[in-house]
Protein backbone atom coordinates (compact mmCIF):
# COMPACT_ATOMS: atom_id res chain seq x y z
CA UNK A 1 0.00 0.00 0.00
CA UNK A 2 3.05 2.04 0.86
CA UNK A 3 4.16 1.97 -2.78
CA UNK A 4 0.74 2.86 -4.78
CA UNK A 5 1.13 5.98 -2.33
CA UNK A 6 4.24 7.09 -4.02
CA UNK A 7 3.57 9.82 -6.46
CA UNK A 8 5.89 10.29 -9.52
CA UNK A 9 7.01 13.88 -8.04
CA UNK A 10 8.52 11.96 -5.08
CA UNK A 11 10.26 9.15 -7.18
CA UNK A 12 11.99 11.74 -9.34
CA UNK A 13 13.12 13.64 -5.97
CA UNK A 14 14.38 9.92 -4.69
CA UNK A 15 16.19 9.40 -7.98
CA UNK A 16 18.24 12.60 -7.47
CA UNK A 17 15.66 15.53 -8.43
CA UNK A 18 14.57 16.91 -11.75
CA UNK A 19 15.92 17.90 -14.50
CA UNK A 20 19.26 16.92 -15.45
CA UNK A 21 22.78 16.71 -13.54
CA UNK A 22 22.84 13.57 -12.10
CA UNK A 23 24.79 12.26 -14.77
CA UNK A 24 28.73 12.42 -13.71
CA UNK A 25 28.19 11.37 -9.62
CA UNK A 26 28.35 7.99 -7.95
CA UNK A 27 25.58 6.03 -8.46
CA UNK A 28 22.97 5.81 -5.35
CA UNK A 29 21.60 2.95 -3.89
CA UNK A 30 18.28 2.01 -4.95
CA UNK A 31 15.57 3.04 -2.41
CA UNK A 32 12.58 0.28 -1.20
CA UNK A 33 9.83 1.20 -3.63
CA UNK A 34 12.25 0.84 -6.62
CA UNK A 35 13.10 -2.45 -5.63
CA UNK A 36 9.43 -3.85 -5.02
CA UNK A 37 8.70 -2.30 -8.53
CA UNK A 38 11.74 -4.53 -9.60
CA UNK A 39 10.52 -7.30 -7.94
CA UNK A 40 13.40 -7.98 -5.45
CA UNK A 41 13.14 -8.31 -1.82
CA UNK A 42 14.02 -6.54 0.78
CA UNK A 43 16.43 -6.68 3.78
CA UNK A 44 15.57 -6.53 7.44
CA UNK A 45 16.69 -2.32 7.09
CA UNK A 46 14.96 -1.61 3.87
CA UNK A 47 11.81 -2.59 5.09
CA UNK A 48 12.33 -0.55 8.43
CA UNK A 49 13.00 2.15 6.21
CA UNK A 50 9.21 1.61 4.19
CA UNK A 51 7.39 1.64 7.26
CA UNK A 52 8.67 4.12 8.80
CA UNK A 53 9.30 6.80 6.41
CA UNK A 54 7.87 10.15 6.65
CA UNK A 55 4.71 10.23 5.05
CA UNK A 56 5.14 12.54 2.01
CA UNK A 57 3.54 9.98 -0.94
CA UNK A 58 -0.05 9.55 0.88
CA UNK A 59 -2.09 8.68 3.84
CA UNK A 60 -0.89 4.93 3.61
CA UNK A 61 2.93 5.50 4.41
CA UNK A 62 2.99 6.80 8.21
CA UNK A 63 6.63 7.54 10.11
CA UNK A 64 5.38 6.61 14.17
CA UNK A 65 2.65 4.13 15.27
CA UNK A 66 0.35 5.22 17.04
CA UNK A 67 -2.04 4.63 19.81
CA UNK A 68 -4.32 2.12 18.50
CA UNK A 69 -1.17 -0.20 17.16
CA UNK A 70 0.45 0.46 21.10
CA UNK A 71 -2.95 -0.79 22.73
CA UNK A 72 -3.71 -3.59 20.23
CA UNK A 73 -0.91 -5.14 21.12
CA UNK A 74 -0.93 -4.69 24.87
CA UNK A 75 -3.73 -6.24 24.78
CA UNK A 76 -2.44 -9.21 23.10
CA UNK A 77 0.36 -9.40 25.23
CA UNK A 78 -2.12 -9.87 28.22
CA UNK A 79 -4.15 -12.73 26.36
CA UNK A 80 -1.50 -15.77 27.44
CA UNK A 81 -1.86 -14.18 31.26
CA UNK A 82 -5.88 -14.28 31.03
CA UNK A 83 -5.34 -17.89 29.83
CA UNK A 84 -3.53 -19.31 32.23
CA UNK A 85 -5.59 -17.61 35.10
CA UNK A 86 -9.16 -19.05 33.37
CA UNK A 87 -7.40 -22.19 33.27
CA UNK A 88 -6.43 -22.91 37.01
CA UNK A 89 -10.11 -21.60 37.93
CA UNK A 90 -11.18 -24.30 35.22
CA UNK A 91 -8.87 -27.03 36.93
CA UNK A 92 -9.85 -25.39 40.52
CA UNK A 93 -13.38 -26.35 39.67
CA UNK A 94 -13.17 -29.88 38.21
CA UNK A 95 -10.46 -30.97 41.18
CA UNK A 96 -13.85 -29.96 43.40
CA UNK A 97 -16.75 -31.63 40.93
CA UNK A 98 -14.14 -34.80 41.06
CA UNK A 99 -13.82 -34.84 44.81
CA UNK A 100 -17.84 -34.45 45.15
CA UNK A 101 -18.21 -37.55 42.76
CA UNK A 102 -15.89 -39.37 44.26
CA UNK A 103 -17.74 -38.66 47.67
CA UNK A 104 -21.08 -39.74 46.19
CA UNK A 105 -19.18 -43.36 44.71
CA UNK A 106 -17.53 -43.84 48.39
CA UNK A 107 -21.41 -43.29 49.78
CA UNK A 108 -23.03 -46.31 47.65
CA UNK A 109 -19.83 -48.20 48.80
CA UNK A 110 -20.68 -47.43 52.20
CA UNK A 111 -23.92 -48.49 51.86
CA UNK A 112 -23.81 -51.54 49.63
CA UNK A 113 -20.82 -53.04 53.14
CA UNK A 114 -23.39 -51.86 55.21
CA UNK A 115 -26.12 -53.75 53.73
CA UNK A 116 -24.01 -57.11 53.23
CA UNK A 117 -22.94 -56.75 56.85
CA UNK A 118 -26.05 -56.04 58.29
CA UNK A 119 -25.07 -52.26 59.54
CA UNK A 120 -21.66 -52.08 61.55
CA UNK A 121 -21.58 -55.13 63.69
CA UNK A 122 -20.13 -55.03 67.38
CA UNK A 123 -17.31 -57.04 68.72
CA UNK A 124 -15.61 -56.57 64.98
CA UNK A 125 -11.74 -56.66 65.08
CA UNK A 126 -9.62 -53.57 65.30
CA UNK A 127 -8.29 -55.15 61.43
CA UNK A 128 -11.52 -55.06 60.51
CA UNK A 129 -12.78 -51.60 61.54
CA UNK A 130 -8.81 -50.03 60.28
CA UNK A 131 -9.55 -51.56 56.84
CA UNK A 132 -13.41 -50.27 56.34
CA UNK A 133 -12.22 -46.86 57.69
CA UNK A 134 -9.33 -46.62 55.86
CA UNK A 135 -11.05 -47.46 52.45
CA UNK A 136 -13.79 -45.07 52.73
CA UNK A 137 -10.82 -42.71 53.72
CA UNK A 138 -8.67 -42.80 50.49
CA UNK A 139 -11.99 -41.83 48.55
CA UNK A 140 -11.05 -38.21 49.57
CA UNK A 141 -7.33 -38.27 49.79
CA UNK A 142 -6.95 -38.21 53.82
CA UNK A 143 -4.39 -39.43 55.16
CA UNK A 144 -4.39 -42.58 57.79
CA UNK A 145 -3.74 -41.07 61.33
CA UNK A 146 -1.60 -42.74 64.05
CA UNK A 147 -2.77 -45.21 66.47
CA UNK A 148 -1.75 -45.52 69.60
CA UNK A 149 -1.59 -48.41 72.06
CA UNK A 150 -3.91 -46.89 74.31
CA UNK A 151 -6.25 -45.20 72.68
CA UNK A 152 -10.23 -45.52 73.39
CA UNK A 153 -11.85 -48.12 71.31
CA UNK A 154 -14.67 -45.26 70.47
CA UNK A 155 -14.61 -41.38 70.73
CA UNK A 156 -18.11 -40.48 70.50
CA UNK A 157 -21.27 -40.68 68.03
CA UNK A 158 -22.56 -38.10 65.80
CA UNK A 159 -25.18 -37.66 62.83
CA UNK A 160 -24.03 -35.49 59.56
CA UNK A 161 -25.96 -34.99 56.61
CA UNK A 162 -23.59 -37.04 53.84
CA UNK A 163 -20.38 -38.38 53.69
CA UNK A 164 -18.90 -35.46 51.77
CA UNK A 165 -19.49 -33.46 55.43
CA UNK A 166 -17.29 -36.13 57.75
CA UNK A 167 -14.45 -36.36 54.67
CA UNK A 168 -14.45 -32.54 54.31
CA UNK A 169 -13.64 -32.51 57.88
CA UNK A 170 -10.91 -35.12 57.70
CA UNK A 171 -12.17 -37.10 60.36
CA UNK A 172 -12.26 -41.11 60.04
CA UNK A 173 -15.16 -42.98 60.76
CA UNK A 174 -17.42 -45.91 60.03
CA UNK A 175 -21.58 -46.15 60.24
CA UNK A 176 -24.67 -46.36 58.48
CA UNK A 177 -26.71 -45.03 55.63
CA UNK A 178 -29.83 -44.68 57.88
CA UNK A 179 -33.29 -42.68 57.42
CA UNK A 180 -33.49 -39.65 54.80
CA UNK A 181 -29.48 -39.99 53.63
CA UNK A 182 -28.20 -39.07 57.02
CA UNK A 183 -25.22 -41.38 58.10
CA UNK A 184 -24.90 -42.66 61.65
CA UNK A 185 -21.31 -42.09 62.20
CA UNK A 186 -18.43 -43.61 64.79
CA UNK A 187 -16.21 -40.94 64.90
CA UNK A 188 -12.57 -40.91 65.17
CA UNK A 189 -12.32 -44.46 65.43
CA UNK A 190 -8.36 -45.29 66.32
CA UNK A 191 -7.95 -48.61 67.98
CA UNK A 192 -5.27 -51.13 69.79
CA UNK A 193 -4.14 -54.15 68.26
CA UNK A 194 -7.01 -56.56 68.59
CA UNK A 195 -9.41 -54.66 70.24
CA UNK A 196 -12.73 -54.90 69.97
CA UNK A 197 -15.05 -51.96 69.27
CA UNK A 198 -18.52 -50.81 69.93
CA UNK A 199 -21.18 -50.76 66.89
CA UNK A 200 -23.61 -48.05 66.11
CA UNK A 201 -26.68 -49.45 67.95
CA UNK A 202 -24.73 -49.84 70.90
CA UNK A 203 -23.09 -45.91 70.72
CA UNK A 204 -26.62 -45.15 70.31
CA UNK A 205 -27.44 -46.57 73.85
CA UNK A 206 -24.71 -44.81 75.36
CA UNK A 207 -25.33 -40.42 75.17
CA UNK A 208 -22.25 -38.77 74.04
CA UNK A 209 -20.19 -37.13 76.93
CA UNK A 210 -21.17 -33.68 77.79
CA UNK A 211 -18.46 -31.11 78.95
CA UNK A 212 -21.13 -29.68 81.37
CA UNK A 213 -21.98 -33.27 82.33
CA UNK A 214 -17.97 -33.68 83.70
CA UNK A 215 -16.89 -33.65 87.30
CA UNK A 216 -13.96 -31.00 86.11
CA UNK A 217 -14.06 -27.39 87.66
CA UNK A 218 -16.86 -24.87 85.99
CA UNK A 219 -15.71 -23.85 82.34
CA UNK A 220 -14.57 -20.43 83.58
CA UNK A 221 -11.87 -21.81 85.63
CA UNK A 222 -10.53 -23.82 82.55
CA UNK A 223 -7.57 -22.08 80.91
CA UNK A 224 -8.41 -20.01 77.50
CA UNK A 225 -5.76 -21.08 75.22
CA UNK A 226 -4.56 -18.04 72.25
CA UNK A 227 -2.62 -19.37 69.86
CA UNK A 228 -0.61 -16.48 67.91
CA UNK A 229 0.20 -15.19 71.50
CA UNK A 230 3.42 -13.67 70.42
CA UNK A 231 1.81 -11.67 67.84
CA UNK A 232 0.37 -7.68 68.71
CA UNK A 233 -3.25 -9.04 69.34
CA UNK A 234 -2.78 -12.40 70.87
CA UNK A 235 -0.10 -11.08 73.55
CA UNK A 236 -3.31 -8.41 74.61
CA UNK A 237 -5.87 -11.32 74.40
CA UNK A 238 -3.31 -12.87 77.39
CA UNK A 239 -2.68 -9.78 78.77
CA UNK A 240 -6.89 -9.05 79.07
CA UNK A 241 -8.12 -12.74 80.10
CA UNK A 242 -5.17 -12.37 83.03
CA UNK A 243 -6.18 -8.75 84.44
CA UNK A 244 -9.92 -10.51 84.28
CA UNK A 245 -8.22 -13.50 86.38
CA UNK A 246 -8.61 -16.26 83.76
CA UNK A 247 -6.12 -18.77 83.79
CA UNK A 248 -4.41 -18.35 80.40
CA UNK A 249 -1.98 -20.35 77.73
CA UNK A 250 -0.13 -18.29 75.54
CA UNK A 251 0.78 -20.82 72.22
CA UNK A 252 3.77 -19.58 70.63
CA UNK A 253 5.87 -21.16 67.79
CA UNK A 254 9.14 -21.25 70.64
CA UNK A 255 6.95 -22.12 73.69
CA UNK A 256 8.28 -19.33 75.64
CA UNK A 257 6.29 -15.73 76.44
CA UNK A 258 7.37 -12.84 78.72
CA UNK A 259 4.90 -10.99 80.87
CA UNK A 260 7.46 -8.30 81.16
CA UNK A 261 5.83 -5.84 78.76
CA UNK A 262 1.96 -6.47 79.34
CA UNK A 263 1.50 -4.38 82.47
CA UNK A 264 0.45 -7.39 85.02
CA UNK A 265 0.95 -7.74 88.66
CA UNK A 266 2.66 -10.52 89.98
CA UNK A 267 -0.47 -12.01 90.82
CA UNK A 268 -1.72 -11.67 87.17
CA UNK A 269 1.12 -13.04 85.95
CA UNK A 270 0.49 -16.19 87.97
CA UNK A 271 -2.68 -16.84 85.23
CA UNK A 272 -0.22 -16.96 82.31
CA UNK A 273 1.36 -20.42 81.21
CA UNK A 274 3.02 -20.58 77.95
CA UNK A 275 3.47 -23.68 75.75
CA UNK A 276 4.60 -24.57 72.69
CA UNK A 277 2.16 -24.76 69.34
CA UNK A 278 3.03 -23.66 65.68
CA UNK A 279 -0.48 -24.31 64.26
CA UNK A 280 1.32 -24.45 60.43
CA UNK A 281 3.31 -27.65 61.92
CA UNK A 282 2.00 -29.42 64.95
CA UNK A 283 0.32 -32.70 63.62
CA UNK A 284 -3.59 -33.24 64.76
CA UNK A 285 -2.44 -35.30 67.87
CA UNK A 286 0.07 -33.19 69.03
CA UNK A 287 -2.85 -30.43 68.84
CA UNK A 288 -5.40 -32.19 70.45
CA UNK A 289 -3.01 -33.34 73.27
CA UNK A 290 -2.12 -29.64 73.72
CA UNK A 291 -5.63 -28.14 74.01
CA UNK A 292 -7.35 -30.81 76.39
CA UNK A 293 -9.59 -29.36 79.14
CA UNK A 294 -9.58 -25.76 77.54
CA UNK A 295 -12.47 -23.54 77.91
CA UNK A 296 -11.62 -21.89 74.68
CA UNK A 297 -9.70 -21.30 72.22
CA UNK A 298 -8.69 -17.93 70.68
CA UNK A 299 -6.85 -18.40 67.34
CA UNK A 300 -5.20 -14.89 66.52
CA UNK A 301 -2.77 -16.40 64.55
CA UNK A 302 -1.48 -14.82 61.46
CA UNK A 303 0.82 -15.19 58.25
CA UNK A 304 4.16 -13.46 59.05
CA UNK A 305 7.96 -14.31 57.61
CA UNK A 306 8.58 -16.46 59.73
CA UNK A 307 5.91 -18.17 60.80
CA UNK A 308 4.25 -18.98 57.51
CA UNK A 309 2.44 -18.14 54.79
CA UNK A 310 -1.36 -17.21 54.73
CA UNK A 311 -2.48 -20.53 53.04
CA UNK A 312 -0.48 -22.71 55.88
CA UNK A 313 -1.55 -20.08 58.50
CA UNK A 314 -4.64 -18.39 58.00
CA UNK A 315 -6.40 -21.14 56.57
CA UNK A 316 -4.94 -24.63 57.33
CA UNK A 317 -3.38 -23.75 60.71
CA UNK A 318 -6.93 -22.80 61.54
CA UNK A 319 -9.06 -25.55 59.97
CA UNK A 320 -6.42 -27.99 62.01
CA UNK A 321 -7.17 -26.13 65.05
CA UNK A 322 -10.49 -26.12 64.77
CA UNK A 323 -10.57 -30.18 63.96
CA UNK A 324 -8.08 -30.35 67.29
CA UNK A 325 -11.20 -28.41 69.71
CA UNK A 326 -13.80 -30.60 67.81
CA UNK A 327 -11.72 -33.88 68.81
CA UNK A 328 -10.99 -32.25 72.62
CA UNK A 329 -14.39 -30.84 72.86
CA UNK A 330 -13.34 -27.37 73.35
CA UNK A 331 -16.47 -25.26 74.24
CA UNK A 332 -15.93 -22.45 72.01
CA UNK A 333 -13.31 -21.57 69.32
CA UNK A 334 -12.76 -17.32 68.84
CA UNK A 335 -11.02 -16.80 65.56
CA UNK A 336 -9.64 -13.44 65.10
CA UNK A 337 -10.75 -12.51 61.15
CA UNK A 338 -10.68 -9.29 59.58
CA UNK A 339 -13.39 -6.64 57.81
CA UNK A 340 -14.81 -6.89 54.56
CA UNK A 341 -12.83 -10.45 53.74
CA UNK A 342 -16.50 -11.55 52.39
CA UNK A 343 -16.62 -8.41 49.82
CA UNK A 344 -13.56 -9.41 47.33
CA UNK A 345 -14.93 -6.46 45.05
CA UNK A 346 -14.18 -3.71 48.14
CA UNK A 347 -10.97 -1.57 47.91
CA UNK A 348 -10.08 -2.96 51.32
CA UNK A 349 -9.69 -6.70 50.14
CA UNK A 350 -8.25 -5.71 47.12
CA UNK A 351 -5.40 -4.00 48.49
CA UNK A 352 -4.68 -6.48 51.58
CA UNK A 353 -5.06 -9.20 49.43
CA UNK A 354 -1.94 -8.45 47.67
CA UNK A 355 -0.08 -9.53 50.60
CA UNK A 356 0.31 -13.29 49.81
CA UNK A 357 -3.44 -13.52 49.15
CA UNK A 358 -4.39 -13.27 53.01
CA UNK A 359 -7.85 -12.35 52.21
CA UNK A 360 -8.90 -15.30 50.59
CA UNK A 361 -7.02 -17.78 53.15
CA UNK A 362 -8.88 -15.96 55.93
CA UNK A 363 -12.56 -16.44 54.06
CA UNK A 364 -11.12 -20.26 53.52
CA UNK A 365 -10.68 -20.64 56.86
CA UNK A 366 -13.72 -19.14 57.97
CA UNK A 367 -15.96 -21.49 55.92
CA UNK A 368 -14.38 -24.38 56.62
CA UNK A 369 -14.82 -23.81 60.32
CA UNK A 370 -18.58 -23.21 59.65
CA UNK A 371 -18.84 -26.25 57.72
CA UNK A 372 -16.75 -28.59 60.44
CA UNK A 373 -19.21 -27.42 63.56
CA UNK A 374 -22.16 -27.67 61.76
CA UNK A 375 -24.67 -29.40 64.03
CA UNK A 376 -21.71 -30.12 66.50
CA UNK A 377 -23.63 -29.97 69.90
CA UNK A 378 -21.75 -28.42 72.55
CA UNK A 379 -19.43 -26.96 70.81
CA UNK A 380 -19.68 -23.76 69.12
CA UNK A 381 -17.33 -20.96 67.38
CA UNK A 382 -17.66 -17.01 67.25
CA UNK A 383 -15.61 -14.91 64.40
CA UNK A 384 -14.43 -11.58 65.09
CA UNK A 385 -13.85 -9.41 61.88
CA UNK A 386 -11.97 -6.38 63.53
CA UNK A 387 -11.68 -3.01 60.93
CA UNK A 388 -8.35 -1.32 60.42
CA UNK A 389 -6.37 -2.09 63.79
CA UNK A 390 -4.62 0.01 65.54
CA UNK A 391 -1.79 0.65 68.27
CA UNK A 392 -3.94 3.18 71.12
CA UNK A 393 -5.12 2.78 74.22
CA UNK A 394 -7.90 1.13 74.49
CA UNK A 395 -11.53 3.12 74.55
CA UNK A 396 -13.50 0.39 76.17
CA UNK A 397 -16.94 -1.22 75.60
CA UNK A 398 -18.76 2.14 75.55
CA UNK A 399 -16.42 3.31 72.05
CA UNK A 400 -17.18 0.13 70.36
CA UNK A 401 -19.74 -0.78 67.52
CA UNK A 402 -20.50 -4.39 65.80
CA UNK A 403 -21.84 -5.39 62.75
CA UNK A 404 -23.47 -8.35 60.88
CA UNK A 405 -23.28 -8.53 57.20
CA UNK A 406 -19.55 -7.20 56.42
CA UNK A 407 -20.57 -4.02 54.83
CA UNK A 408 -19.31 -1.46 56.71
CA UNK A 409 -16.10 -1.10 59.45
CA UNK A 410 -13.66 1.52 60.86
CA UNK A 411 -10.63 1.55 63.07
CA UNK A 412 -10.40 -0.14 66.32
CA UNK A 413 -7.52 -0.72 68.86
CA UNK A 414 -5.85 -4.20 69.06
CA UNK A 415 -6.47 -3.78 73.08
CA UNK A 416 -10.13 -3.67 72.18
CA UNK A 417 -10.40 -6.14 69.79
CA UNK A 418 -8.50 -8.82 72.68
CA UNK A 419 -10.88 -7.90 75.26
CA UNK A 420 -13.77 -8.61 72.33
CA UNK A 421 -12.32 -12.10 72.00
CA UNK A 422 -11.85 -13.03 75.43
CA UNK A 423 -15.57 -11.88 76.74
CA UNK A 424 -17.14 -13.74 73.30
CA UNK A 425 -14.87 -16.61 74.51
CA UNK A 426 -17.68 -17.29 77.51
CA UNK A 427 -20.46 -15.64 75.78
CA UNK A 428 -23.53 -17.83 74.94
CA UNK A 429 -24.50 -15.20 72.83
CA UNK A 430 -21.99 -15.00 70.74
CA UNK A 431 -21.73 -18.74 69.43
CA UNK A 432 -21.57 -19.55 66.24
CA UNK A 433 -21.75 -15.88 65.15
CA UNK A 434 -19.67 -13.84 62.76
CA UNK A 435 -19.99 -9.62 63.21
CA UNK A 436 -17.43 -6.98 62.42
CA UNK A 437 -15.88 -4.82 65.26
CA UNK A 438 -15.20 -1.10 65.01
CA UNK A 439 -15.17 1.96 67.13
CA UNK A 440 -18.47 3.47 66.46
CA UNK A 441 -17.00 7.01 65.57
CA UNK A 442 -15.22 5.50 62.98
CA UNK A 443 -17.65 3.29 60.71
CA UNK A 444 -18.20 3.86 57.10
CA UNK A 445 -18.97 1.78 54.30
CA UNK A 446 -16.38 -0.73 52.80
CA UNK A 447 -16.21 1.92 49.65
CA UNK A 448 -14.77 4.78 51.97
CA UNK A 449 -13.48 2.67 54.99
CA UNK A 450 -9.78 2.33 53.48
CA UNK A 451 -9.24 6.30 52.69
CA UNK A 452 -11.29 7.17 56.52
CA UNK A 453 -8.78 5.15 57.99
CA UNK A 454 -5.78 6.29 56.71
CA UNK A 455 -6.61 9.84 57.03
CA UNK A 456 -8.10 9.09 60.27
CA UNK A 457 -11.26 10.34 59.54
CA UNK A 458 -14.46 9.73 61.70
CA UNK A 459 -18.43 9.68 60.97
CA UNK A 460 -19.23 11.96 64.02
CA UNK A 461 -19.93 15.19 61.53
CA UNK A 462 -20.69 12.77 58.47
CA UNK A 463 -24.54 13.59 58.24
CA UNK A 464 -24.84 10.86 55.64
CA UNK A 465 -23.21 8.53 57.51
CA UNK A 466 -23.20 4.84 56.53
CA UNK A 467 -26.54 2.93 58.37
CA UNK A 468 -26.69 -0.91 57.91
CA UNK A 469 -29.51 -0.90 60.51
CA UNK A 470 -27.21 -4.24 62.00
CA UNK A 471 -25.37 -1.97 64.13
CA UNK A 472 -25.28 -2.81 68.20
CA UNK A 473 -23.76 -0.90 71.46
CA UNK A 474 -23.83 -1.55 74.39
CA UNK A 475 -22.70 -0.25 78.22
CA UNK A 476 -21.52 -3.73 79.06
CA UNK A 477 -20.20 -6.59 77.39
CA UNK A 478 -23.06 -8.66 77.81
CA UNK A 479 -25.02 -5.75 76.15
CA UNK A 480 -22.63 -5.58 73.57
CA UNK A 481 -22.96 -9.38 72.55
CA UNK A 482 -27.02 -9.76 73.24
CA UNK A 483 -29.24 -9.89 70.36
CA UNK A 484 -25.94 -11.24 67.65
CA UNK A 485 -27.77 -13.58 65.06
CA UNK A 486 -25.70 -17.30 64.50
CA UNK A 487 -24.91 -18.00 61.23
CA UNK A 488 -26.54 -20.17 58.92
CA UNK A 489 -25.53 -23.64 59.97
CA UNK A 490 -22.47 -24.55 57.45
CA UNK A 491 -23.28 -22.30 55.26
CA UNK A 492 -20.23 -20.29 53.63
CA UNK A 493 -19.68 -16.79 53.49
CA UNK A 494 -16.96 -15.99 50.59
CA UNK A 495 -18.15 -13.44 48.28
CA UNK A 496 -18.47 -13.56 44.35
CA UNK A 497 -15.40 -11.88 41.87
CA UNK A 498 -11.77 -12.09 41.07
CA UNK A 499 -9.40 -12.77 44.21
CA UNK A 500 -5.76 -13.58 44.15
Amino acid sequence: RGVTGVTARKARTMSGGGGGGGGGGKRRAPTSEELIRDGKSLDFNQATELVFAEAQGGPNQRRELGWDWHAWHFFTALLPGAFVFVMCQWVDSSRETQRLVEAAKAKGKLDEQTRRSGGVAGNATATTATTATTSFRSHHHLQPQPRHAAAASVAFRRSIPTPVAAAAGGEQFLGSIGENGVVEVIEAVVLPEETSWTSTTAAAAEPAPSPSSSSDPPMRQHPIFVFGAGGKTGKRCVSFAAKAGKPVVACTRSGSFSTMDLGLTGDESDFVTAKPGNVSKATQAELVALIEGASAVIFAASSSTAGGNPQDVDRDGLISVARACISAKVPRLVIVSSGSVSKPLSPVYIFLNLFGGIMRAKIEGEDAVRALYFKREGLSYTVVRPGGLSEDEPRGVGAIELNQGDDKSGRISRADVAAICVEAATSTAAANATFECYWADTGKSLGEVGFSNMTGGTSKDDAAAYVSGKERKGATWGELLTGLQPDVPGAKQQGCGFSL
